[in-house]
């Protein structure tokens, strides 16, 4: 779960459908128990973990929900990218390194995971291309059989403040755009935000193509209607759906070599190819 991005383009000024995340993102320091609240953990997640069920957040932010159900016992690892420094704006590329040739040992010893979790990462992405590889990552860490979930922004949500804004001031104070897959960018005191927001459509596309026929859309306003009422959605099923070999690898190596500021990049896309590769294989007993 990330909490509310900044995103500052780095090296180029941002335009909305950037191919990569070429971002520095801004936290909070601190953070009280309304700042790691997350609906999709709270009202999906939990409500459906079981004793000795293998977790991975994909999209962990600070790691704040790992560290809480760790500490009740269960079997969580989370992955964040551009995991801080604690009290700094600092990215703690050592540390992501580090998360990283755990995930990739624990996907060569006991295989892809029970539950993958991916909790308001789709909503910061800039491109149809980085959603893609986001959810095809969850798709290949997730068993088949699997749970996966993963939450997002709504847009009917968002173009009803958007209409509700323009009708009570006559004007907006913020510059917005919007493309057709719904990425928009906003530039506010001199920064430019970047976020996505989904339609039901869209999120039922994804739904069927990532986690396969049967998933539930949760509207967190109540029961789903001809539209997502809510601010945010979560989506959760069972995997039934393997996709080909070469998109996922192709997914891993986008995911795991994302670039950093100062020209760096974690280059780890070999490795956790190399690690699914080897999970796939003790699963079909091709390795002893």
């Amino acid at each position: 779960m990330r909490p509310q991005q900044q995103m500052e383009m780095v090296g180029h000024q941002a335009k909305a459908g950037q191919t990569h995340r070429h971002f520095v993102m801004s936290f909070p320091h601190q953070f009280d128990k309304r700042q790691i609240h997350s609906r999709c953990y709270e009202s999906v997640v939990i409500p459906r973990l079981k004793p000795g069920m293998r977790v991975l957040d994909f999209g962990a932010g600070q790691m704040d929900y790992v560290k809480k159900l760790k500490a009740e016992g269960h079997r969580i690892m989370g992955l964040e990218f551009y995991l801080r420094k604690p009290g700094s704006d600092d990215l703690n590329i050592s540390l992501v390194q580090r998360h990283i040739t755990q995930l990739c040992k624990e996907l060569r010893d006991n295989g892809p995971f029970d539950m993958v979790v991916c909790d308001s990462v789709l909503n910061s992405v800039t491109s149809v291309e980085a959603e893609n590889a986001v959810l095809t990552t969850v798709n290949a860490l997730c068993k088949l059989g699997g749970t996966m979930v993963f939450s997002g922004r709504s847009r009917s949500f968002s173009d009803r403040l958007t209409k509700k804004r323009r009708t009570s001031t006559g004007k907006t104070r913020d510059v917005w755009f919007l493309d057709k897959d719904g990425i928009t960018a906003m530039y506010q005191r001199g920064i430019w935000l970047y976020q996505k927001f989904h339609s039901l459509e869209q999120v039922r596309e994804l739904g069927q193509r990532f986690i396969g026929p049967k998933f539930e859309i949760i509207d967190h306003d109540g029961p789903l209607k001809d539209e997502i009422r809510a601010s945010s959605f979560a989506v959760v099923g069972q995997k039934s759906i393997e996709l080909p070999r070469e998109t996922i690898e192709s997914a891993l190596k986008f995911e795991f070599n994302l670039p950093l500021p100062e020209g760096q990049r974690y280059r780890r896309g070999q490795d956790i190819c190399d690690a699914n590769a080897t999970a796939l294989c003790r699963k079909s007993q091709l390795l002893p």
